[in-house]
């Protein structure tokens, strides 16, 4: 999955299942709660979203720790958790 497969995703989930209103706003560089209006909660809701309806998983103690402050931001941080997940997969086969 590339970077802008997955900034698409975040856009669908936000559009199609969270019914977001703010999506005038929506680019890589919105800041998602300054210009998205997501709050912690809200912010939860997209990252269980992209684990079950589209395999992103993301292991709770880095959601927790993660600040994501922009979609791009996001982005990134969930392509190098699937990374680090793939590798420690392949590692332990």
């Amino acid at each position: 999955m590339t970077r802008a497969e997955l900034v698409a995703i975040i856009r669908l989930v936000l559009s199609e299942k969270m019914a977001l209103p703010n999506l005038q706003s929506f680019s890589e560089d919105a800041l998602l709660n300054e210009q998205l209006c997501l709050d912690s909660v809200l912010m939860l809701e997209l990252l269980v979203h992209l684990e079950l309806d589209h395999g992103l998983a993301l292991p709770e103690e880095a959601a927790l720790q993660k600040q994501a402050g922009t979609v791009g931001s996001l982005a990134e941080f969930l392509l190098a958790q699937r990374a680090v997940s793939a590798a420690a997969q392949g590692g332990a086969t």
